[in-house]
């Protein structure tokens, strides 16, 4: 990086002196020292328009490095807790938290099979269904739910009246498949934290204010709260 900046420095003066050699060709031998100014202002716009394009190129790479950089690491701040946590209750899959794909998907896989063969019950009245099935309805909400809800509604609002009431809920009718996803990384989540530190209903609200948080926080609150855990064992498996 030195030897970069003393090569990018010492082109500098090069150019600087070119030009001021340049100069002073054009104003001795042209006569004209209006236009003779005009030359050299060009020449110090082109230059300046060179080293800009140069920089902003240079700037844009350092960016990239960095941005690559600093995602990684948070990456590898999240999937270590969270894999040391899901070994320790004995999944076999826990090596998932280290996949860096499809948006955290991995993660939040592993945090929903790790209780094991255990149901999710939503409800009294409602059946019991199991982990995966849940996990599977999240995917195909969280990619395709806010399609076709946009889809079945712009053909439902052709409905005369029925249709102007559609039309005005649409707002609210599109935010049910995000509503959904949330209520689901909530399930997850709080039987996640039950799995290491029992039933108790704060878990509840922890897993709650959790998934709200997730949402400003690019998923850091559950990385801190699962750093929180990591000395807890599993009381059920």
């Amino acid at each position: 990086m030195d030897e970069f900046s003393m090569d990018s420095l010492q082109q500098f003066l090069d150019e600087l002196t070119r030009i001021a050699e340049n100069s002073y060709n054009i104003i001795t031998e042209s006569g004209d020292l209006i236009s003779g100014i005009e030359e050299i202002f060009g020449s110090l716009v082109s230059f300046a328009n060179t080293s800009v394009i140069a920089l902003i190129f240079l700037v844009g790479i350092v960016c990239a490095i960095a941005g690559f950089v600093f995602n990684a690491l948070l990456w590898l701040l999240g999937a270590f807790p969270l894999y040391s946590l899901s070994k320790k209750a004995g999944y076999k899959y826990s090596w998932f938290a280290f996949i860096p794909l499809l948006g955290g998907l991995f993660h939040l896989f592993v945090i929903a099979a790790t209780p094991g063969e255990k149901k999710i019950q939503v409800g009294n009245k409602m059946k019991p269904i199991s982990r995966l099935n849940a996990f599977l309805i999240y995917i195909i909400v969280n990619f395709f739910g806010t399609s076709v809800i946009v889809f079945i509604t712009s053909i439902l609002s052709m409905i005369p009246i029925a249709g102007q009431i559609i039309a005005l809920l649409s707002p609210v009718i599109a935010l049910l498949p995000f509503v959904l996803c949330k209520f689901i990384e909530f399930i997850f989540t709080r039987d996640f934290i039950n799995l290491f530190k029992g039933e108790k209903k704060e878990h509840s609200t922890h897993a709650i204010i959790i998934v709200v948080l997730n949402m400003f926080t690019m998923n850091l609150a559950r990385v801190i709260y699962l750093y929180t855990m990591l000395k807890c064992k599993p009381q059920s498996n």
